[in-house]
């Protein structure tokens, strides 16, 4: 009964789909939606007024100090156990 708070770099958004392994390991269910799936909130998307956040994609060496982030592959999700959450707040660095 614990909230829970799940941080992480997914490499996954939340447009992804479920897809079939290119190794015969069947259908896979991508990072984000095993996560909402399990019943995890995506914080961004669930503040009053989200906006579009992206924390994605740089040139392999990230030395591209004018990159276009296109793309939210880094999440933060949380579970609050059946407790009202009356605030949520979450910030962009760098």
């Amino acid at each position: 009964d614990v909230p829970v708070i799940l941080v992480g770099d997914f490499n996954s958004s939340p447009e992804d789909q479920p897809f079939e392994s290119a190794f015969g390991l069947g259908t896979l269910i991508p990072p984000y939606l095993q996560a909402v799936g399990k019943g995890y909130h995506d914080l961004w998307l669930s503040k009053k007024k989200p906006r579009d956040v992206y924390t994605c994609c740089f040139s392999a060496d990230v030395s591209d100090e004018d990159a276009q982030l296109y793309q939210r592959i880094d999440h933060i999700f949380f579970e609050p156990k059946a407790r009202e959450i009356t605030k949520l707040k979450a910030k962009v660095l760098g």
